[in-house]
């Protein structure tokens, strides 16, 4: 799991940010999911290893919805070389 946090310079009223996890259209089996969801933090739980994906976990002010921030995670087996060859 990774907990992101979101520090926001301009928000008078504290409305915080919104989050959202894009650019993965399998369930959360796949793609992993927000838990823990506040108006300043997240935290983004990894699926099980499976095939290889790329999610987006995006902070966006609720104040200025133009204003977002974004983290790119990638996901997935990571292939190793066993018995690599040597040229």
């Amino acid at each position: 799991s990774q907990t992101f946090t979101a520090i926001l310079a301009s928000d008078l009223q504290r409305q915080g940010v919104s989050w959202e996890l894009t650019h993965c259209d399998a369930a959360p089996a796949v793609c992993g999911s927000l838990t823990d969801v506040t108006t300043t933090s997240a935290t983004y739980m990894a699926p099980a290893p499976g095939p290889h994906e790329v999610v987006y976990v995006t902070a966006r002010s609720v104040a200025d919805p133009a204003q977002s921030s974004t983290a790119v995670i990638e996901i997935g087996f990571v292939r190793r070389c066993v018995r690599c060859a040597r040229p």
